[in-house]
This record gives structure tokens, C-alpha cells and sequence, in this order.
């Protein structure tokens, strides 16, 4: 079973534990970790800064751009492209042959209306930085003023902007027959974390309501914005079901 750290932190505060110290902790007291990936580089450095350059208009269709994209070290590739916002010296992330982007298109050659396009020129959309369908190209010059160190052309796009693309922990973790319960959830896996660490203090807000009436009831009121109408007569009970993971049902019972 495969977990993200990041989504883990939601939950539980591990930021006292290194990714080793915490998978030896839960393969000695759990379950056997059996991986733990780092992972830096979401496209595997195939997607990358570049530089348009000679933009025209498609001979063949008015709504179509082709253009020249430089990636470095004396390389280009020609792109055509619908995006409006296409203009000479922009730099755009280019996603470049072979390249897998988060949709599951696999990137390759292909002609458009007769002229040979070898990458993708992305949007934010298309990279999983925005929801909707981006207007036109990520316009990489907007963001220079967040960055401590100019990019390069060729440079990958993970590396130059680490603050869209932050390095992500995977825990590959072995499930157990009496565990699977338990892992079935990243609540959970971290409630089963918070054990193995003996301190229930790590779980985060996100995770104790489910434990604690008090905190669940106080979120309840804030939403609501109104007072509990529980009286005295009224008891709320939680019936730890199984392991951990959906083990706490909330009853309110007279």
C-alpha cells in the first residue's frame, strides 16, 4: 500500500522524524516498509524551461501557431500550438518528447494540419497547478521575483520553481491480514503511526475530532454557528469498531 508523507502530515505532525527513522519505526512495530521513494522530479526532467523563438502564423490554420522553442545548449524544437498568448522571447515550460504528463498523455511527435510538432508548450492546467483549463502558457518571467536563483533554459521545470513541485515522500508499506483496516485510509495509517510513536499528541486537528467528542462538537458548533442543543439527557458515545481506520462511529443516543 502506497503512502504519500505529505498527505500523512495532514493528519499527524511527523516533523521529528527523518523518512528512515519513521519507516524503521513502523516496520518494527506494524508493518514492513518496504520502499521508501523520494521523489524531486514529477516528469523525470522531461519537462523543462524554454524559450520561444521565429513565431507565424500556421499556413494552414488561422487559429494555430508555429514557432521554435530553444532548450539549451544550441537545441531546439519547433512546437505548434492554439495558445493565445504566444509571443517571441516567452519562457514556457515545454513538455518534450516521451515526456507523461498528469492527464496520462504521453507526449510524442505529431503533425498538426501538416507542420511537425515535437513537445507540448503547457499551461498550469496542464501541469496540475490549476483546475480549470488554463487561457494560454505559463509564463515563467511572472514568477522570477519568488525565485532565489535565476533558471536556465533546459533547466527542469521541478528544479527551477520547487515551490510548485515540492519533493514527495512514498512509504510502500506491506499490508497484513489483521492490518488491512487499518490501512485503508491515510486517517488510519496515521492513527496506527500515532501508536507506534506512543504519542497521541502528534495527530493533528484533522484527526482527533474523530477521537474526541469535544473537538468534534466544538467544529460542529463553529460551522453551524449556533449552540449544541445537546442536553444533559442527551450522552454522545464512541464505539471503537475495529482497527483504527473508520473504527470511531459517533452516536448520540437518549
Amino acid at each position: 500500500m502506497l503512502f504519500l508523507r505529505s498527505w500523512l502530515e495532514e493528519y499527524i505532525d511527523l516533523s521529528g522524524y527523518s523518512n528512515k527513522e519513521l519507516g524503521d519505526i513502523i516496520t518494527i512495530k506494524s508493518s514492513e516498509v518496504e520502499e521508501i521513494r523520494v521523489i524531486s522530479d514529477y516528469f523525470d526532467g522531461k519537462v523543462v524551461v524554454g524559450q520561444i523563438k521565429n513565431v507565424r502564423k500556421h499556413s494552414d490554420a488561422d487559429s494555430l501557431y508555429v514557432f521554435d522553442v530553444i532548450i539549451g545548449d544550441g537545441q531546439s524544437v519547433q512546437i505548434v500550438s492554439a495558445a493565445t498568448n504566444v509571443e517571441d522571447d516567452l519562457l514556457v515550460p515545454i513538455a518534450l518528447e516521451n515526456a507523461k504528463i498528469p492527464s496520462g498523455l504521453t507526449i510524442a511527435p505529431r503533425k498538426m494540419r501538416g507542420e511537425l510538432s515535437q513537445g507540448m508548450c503547457c499551461g498550469k492546467s496542464e501541469l496540475m497547478l490549476e483546475t480549470e483549463m488554463s487561457s494560454g502558457l505559463w509564463e515563467l518571467a511572472k514568477e522570477f521575483g519568488n525565485l532565489e536563483k535565476p533558471v536556465k533554459l533546459g533547466q527542469s521545470i521541478c528544479e527551477a520553481f520547487p515551490e510548485y513541485f515540492p519533493e514527495e515522500t512514498i512509504f510502500d508499506i506491506k499490508v497484513l491480514p489483521n492490518k488491512i483496516g487499518v490501512f485503508g485510509s491515510y486517517l488510519g495509517m496515521a492513527l496506527e503511526i500515532a501508536f507506534c510513536l506512543e504519542n497521541r499528541g502528534l495527530l493533528k486537528r484533522k484527526a482527533s475530532r474523530i477521537l474526541d467528542p469535544e473537538i468534534f462538537l466544538d467544529d460542529v458548533r463553529n460551522q453551524l454557528n449556533f449552540k449544541s442543543t445537546i442536553t444533559d439527557k442527551d450522552k454522545v458515545r464512541f464505539e471503537d469498531q475495529t482497527n483504527y481506520t473508520k473504527s470511531f462511529s459517533l452516536f448520540k443516543v437518549k
